[in-house]
């Protein structure tokens, strides 16, 4: 699970009543500031929803030490992107056999009303609906 926000401590808490085991993907409080996250928080105060916990080192995830941390994960079936305000690269979504999913919010369905804060957006331009779109990352553009 990728993710440094609350939505992501609300799904981990489901997963682990499923008895579903999480492995983590966060950043630290400092990474988070540099990088203006809204929302976020830090999971690493909730270790014990989680088996393993790693710690980015960019939010990017374009650091080379991170694409090695994947490299190295044999065993990666299904990810959930959840409070994560970042596109993932192509060779963090290739280690995935089933692939990585994610949600966005939106006062419309994909690829309208993409990008940050849309919440805010859709109240500032008087949207009468908000929705959740759930869907697999894929390796092309942020269409």
């Amino acid at each position: 699970m990728f993710g440094c926000k609350d939505t992501t401590l609300h799904i981990a808490h489901v997963l682990r009543r499923l008895g579903k085991t999480i492995n983590l993907i966060t950043i630290t409080p400092e990474m988070a500031r540099l990088n203006k996250v809204a929302g976020y928080l830090n999971l690493q105060d909730y270790s014990e929803l989680f088996k393993s916990i790693y710690i980015a080192n960019s939010y990017s995830l374009k650091n080379l030490t991170d694409a090695e941390y994947f490299k190295q994960q044999s065993e990666l079936a299904l990810g959930l992107c959840i409070g994560w305000q970042r596109l993932l690269p192509s060779k963090i979504l290739d280690s995935f056999k089933i692939g990585v999913f994610g949600m966005h919010g939106s006062s419309r369905n994909l690829p309208f009303g993409r990008g940050r804060s849309p919440l805010n957006w859709s109240i500032i331009e008087g949207r009468k609906w908000f929705v959740t779109n759930l869907f697999k990352y894929e390796n092309d553009i942020d269409l």
